[in-house]
């Protein structure tokens, strides 16, 4: 990976249309080039006082148990077993309280309004939404871990598949490192990215491994910027989501067969769809029709009439 473009910094804030679009530009040829961008929101110096009011915000949800420690199928495709030691999947929109946490989740999206045109043209990702945005504490593993459930896994693969580009902003208050390393290249040296309060990142989730190092706990937060239909179709989404995908088809069907008349499978709706249509119990049969609508009619030539000036032949 050049490292001319590992050290440059896409400046995005207090500058004009045009240098915002010339770093958008920057910031999409780094994600082409190497995988990742570092970005300067001006969290690091005007906008303290933003990462001091998330730091309070990340207090009260601890207070209200909001933070979990996730499995493993979750935290591999986040970052890693100690950056993502405890997560805290939110909904801002419902959390008008929240306003440290709102205001850098509101950056997130702008980013992604204003990169989107240039990942489109640098790279083909044709980057139509976001999903919702997680506060993650690193440290230590400690606690119990929260069990799995099929809705929580139908969410999570919702992220890990559709989403291509991750969104990462270092909170604090720990000084760490983001280790990044190619899914295809198993072998290859990670690239360790210095990630100080203040630092934004974006990264191809897609291909990159993304894992936080830091010996003090610290929050990050961070969002999956989703692609549409037709770019998710040509390209293969991270193997997190193929190993998730696995064990939810796998937790689907023993769910079916452990079914009785008196006793169903407590889902949502679209999981019980999903499992009714790929998990089958005892006989089965397959039911294939046929339809067609023509025009009424008593002899050829009246039928050819009614779609055609003459009769062919």
């Amino acid at each position: 990976m050049p490292s001319e473009l590992s050290t440059r910094v896409a400046r995005f804030y207090d500058v004009s249309d045009a240098d915002r679009d010339a770093a958008a530009e920057a910031a999409a040829t780094n994600l082409a080039v190497q995988g990742f961008c570092v970005l300067d929101c001006g969290f690091k110096d005007k906008k303290k006082d933003v990462l001091e009011k998330a730091k309070a915000d990340a207090a009260a949800l601890d207070e209200a148990e909001a933070f979990y420690r996730p499995e493993e199928l979750v935290f591999t495709g986040l970052f890693g077993d100690e950056g993502s030691a405890r997560i805290a999947p939110l909904n801002l929109r419902e959390e008008p309280e929240r306003q440290g946490l709102k205001s850098i989740d509101a950056e997130m999206t702008e980013l992604a309004q204003v990169t989107a045109p240039f990942i489109s043209f640098k790279m083909g990702l044709e980057i139509v939404s976001r999903a919702r945005a997680v506060l993650h504490e690193t440290g230590p593993l400690e606690g119990v871990i929260q069990k799995l459930t099929p809705s929580e896994a139908s969410m999570w693969l919702s992220d890990f598949r559709f989403g291509r580009v991750l969104c990462v902003v270092c909170i604090g208050p720990g000084y760490g490192e983001m280790e990044l390393k190619p899914y295809a290249e198993e072998e290859a040296k990670p690239l360790k990215v210095t990630a100080v309060p203040g630092t934004v990142l974006m990264i191809r989730s897609d291909k990159l491994r993304v894992r936080h190092l830091c010996r003090t706990r610290t929050l990050l937060l961070s969002c999956n910027l989703q692609a549409s239909g037709g770019t998710n179709a040509r390209l293969a989404p991270n193997p997190c989501a193929a190993k998730l995908q696995v064990w939810l088809d796998e937790r689907l069907h023993n769910l079916k067969q452990a079914e009785t008349e008196d006793r169903r499978a407590e889902l949502p709706r679209h999981l019980r769809l999903a499992m009714n249509r790929q998990c089958f119990k005892g006989q089965y049969m397959a039911v294939r029709g046929l339809a067609s609508r023509v025009a009424p009619c008593w002899g050829p030539e009246t039928f050819w009439c009614g779609g055609l000036k003459t009769p062919p032949g």
